[in-house]
Formats: structure tokens, C-alpha cells, sequence
């Protein structure tokens, strides 16, 4: 019995932890949204398991749909991560069919529950394999252990919480504690080495890029335009895409976007917010404008995106740099 309930409450607690850092993720990198959505997920089927095991409330019908959410989800958050202009197209909702298929089937067809959990375990190893296909160019051995270790479990889970519909509902409790490790060996890896989504990145990136779109090009001429048109405060455009400044440099999305990588070692993103923290920093010791009033200025939508950008690029808060603090320049340096 106290077995059960220290299980139960180990649960619980791998639940609430990913909800929490899901609102971590989504409060200071509002930009990974997907990822947090992911953990919120995560967080949803961690505590529909810990009251289906407890005994309070059957929500079996809830893991199905949940699980196809969550590979779309950690699909989009690696996209979104490697993708320097990122954008839903129109067949994106698509991926969210098989999740809207088993809700329908569990809350109007229950006598065909069997499909929907057979669904979410082909759908569960299909986007372990895409993500697997897609990561394959991680080269850093501890970053490709971490990445086996999620895609083994997910693939795991999936296949439990079907077993345990048709076999045993114990393997409930084996599917629940699997998940709270990953959680929190992700909360581990998050602490201890917060570098690493950069290290995916990076990496992803520099296998993408090994052969050049950019021969034949005058690269000084290039890079002479590029720094001409962001000089132009073209930077302060809140809507700035890779697409149109591609456009402008008469280039290509793919071959802007390997200049800005190969010159600047950033993404397309990070390469824009240098420049208007640069601005900001500007402002705030030039102006008395408030720091709403210079975030919407030099390009963001938000205080929130302004502020962790401004920590990034110049080392401490908006605030404290207007007060005089003595930050450390970290243009160029990656998320």
C-alpha cells in the first residue's frame, strides 16, 4: 500500500513538474511555444495516470488523443528550433487529425477503444523516426544519448499505455514512473547543461549547410548589402521574415539564411534581436522613453520577448542597464 501511494505520488509529481516548466518555457521563451505545449501535454497524461491508477477517476480516454498530440508537438518544437523562418503551412493541422480521431472514436465509439490506442503507438514510432531522421547529424555523444533516451521512451510509453488497456492496468504505474524520469532527467539536462538545444542546432545546421548554395557569389559584396539594409533600421519591422529580406538581398531564403549562419554563427532571428538590442541599448541610456515604449520601437511585439533578448545580447535586464550596471556583450552567442 505505501508502495502504491509513494508510486502514485511520484506521478503526481512528474506531472505538476512538467506543467511548471512547460509555464517556464512559455513565460521567458515564448518563441517555443511548441516545446511548452509539449510539456503541458506531458503534464495532462502524467495526472490523468495518477488518477486512473489512484482509483478517483478513470481517464483512460484522455491517453490516446494526448499522446497523438505530443509527436506532433515535439516534432514542430525541433522544426521550430533548427528552422530559421519557421511557419505553419496549410497541411501543419493536418498532423493533428489522428489526435482529433481518437477523441471522436473514445467519447462516441468506446466498444472501438482498441484503435485509438493502436493508432497513437504507430504514430508514437512514426515521429520517433522522423525526429530520428531529422536529428541524425547530432554528433556530441552525451546529446545523442539524451535524444535515444526520449525517443526510446516516448516509443515506450505509447506501447505501455496500450498493454495496459488489454493485459495488465498495472503497466499503468510502469508507463507513469517512466515518464516522471524523463521529466526529470529534461529538468536535469535543462540545469546542468543549458547549452544544449543550441548544440542541436548548431549542429543540424552545419550538416545542412555542408554543401554551399552560396559559389559563385561575392560574399563581401553580400554582406556589404546586408549590413547597408539592417543599417536602414529595416530591423525595426516587427514582421521581418527570412523570406523578405532574402527578397531585398536578391537571394534565396535557404542562401541568406547560410550566409547569416556561416558568417555570424546565428540564426536568422538572433541575427535581427542583435541588432535591435543594439538599438535598445542605445535608447535607453540616450532617452527617457520607457522600455515598453523602446521594445515596440526597435521590432518586438512584446516586453517579454524584448527582455529575454536584451538579457542575451547585453548580459543583464533593460532596467538595470539603464541604471548604469556594467553588462557583458554576448552578440552572437546563441540561446
Amino acid at each position: 500500500m505505501l508502495l502504491n501511494w509513494l508510486v502514485n505520488a511520484f506521478g503526481a509529481f512528474g506531472g505538476f513538474l512538467a506543467v511548471l516548466l512547460g509555464l517556464f518555457e512559455f513565460v521567458h521563451n515564448g518563441n517555443r511555444w511548441l516545446f511548452s505545449g509539449t510539456l503541458f501535454l506531458v503534464g495532462v497524461i502524467q495526472i490523468s495516470l495518477g488518477l486512473t491508477t489512484a482509483g478517483i477517476e478513470d481517464c483512460s480516454v484522455l491517453f490516446a488523443p494526448t499522446i497523438l498530440l505530443i509527436g506532433p508537438f515535439a516534432y514542430g518544437s525541433i522544426l521550430a528550433l533548427v528552422e530559421d523562418d519557421f511557419r505553419f503551412t496549410i497541411w501543419h493541422p493536418g498532423l493533428l487529425l489522428p489526435a482529433a480521431t481518437a477523441a471522436v472514436i473514445n467519447f462516441y465509439f468506446p466498444a472501438w477503444a482498441l484503435v485509438p490506442m493502436i493508432l497513437a503507438v504507430c504514430v508514437s514510432l512514426l515521429c520517433s523516426i522522423m525526429l530520428a531522421r531529422f536529428l541524425r547529424h547530432v554528433r556530441e555523444r552525451r546529446t545523442q544519448m539524451l535524444i535515444a533516451i526520449f525517443l526510446l521512451d516516448f516509443v515506450a510509453i505509447g506501447s505501455l499505455l496500450f498493454l495496459a488497456n488489454w493485459i495488465d492496468r498495472r503497466l499503468y504505474t510502469a508507463a507513469q514512473t517512466g515518464i516522471t524520469l524523463v521529466i526529470c532527467l529534461l529538468y536535469f539536462v535543462k540545469v546542468r547543461f543549458p547549452e544544449t538545444a543550441t548544440t542541436i542546432r548548431n549542429q543540424v545546421v552545419q550538416a545542412r549547410y555542408a554543401r554551399t548554395r552560396l559559389n559563385g557569389l561575392d560574399r563581401k559584396e553580400l554582406l556589404t548589402r546586408l549590413e547597408h539594409l539592417m543599417g536602414s533600421e529595416l530591423y525595426a519591422h516587427e514582421n521581418l521574415t527570412l523570406s523578405a529580406l532574402a527578397r531585398q538581398m536578391e537571394l534565396t531564403p535557404h542562401q541568406l539564411s547560410e550566409l547569416i549562419n556561416r558568417e555570424f554563427q546565428m540564426g536568422f532571428f538572433s541575427f535581427v534581436n542583435s541588432f535591435r538590442i543594439k538599438a535598445a541599448r542605445e535608447l535607453l541610456v540616450r532617452t527617457e522613453k520607457s522600455v515598453l515604449e523602446i521594445a515596440f520601437e526597435v521590432g518586438f511585439n512584446n516586453k517579454s520577448s524584448f527582455n529575454e533578448a536584451f538579457l542575451k545580447f547585453a548580459g543583464t535586464a533593460p532596467v538595470q542597464y539603464r541604471k548604469g550596471g556594467l553588462p557583458t556583450a554576448k552578440m552572437g552567442q546563441e540561446l
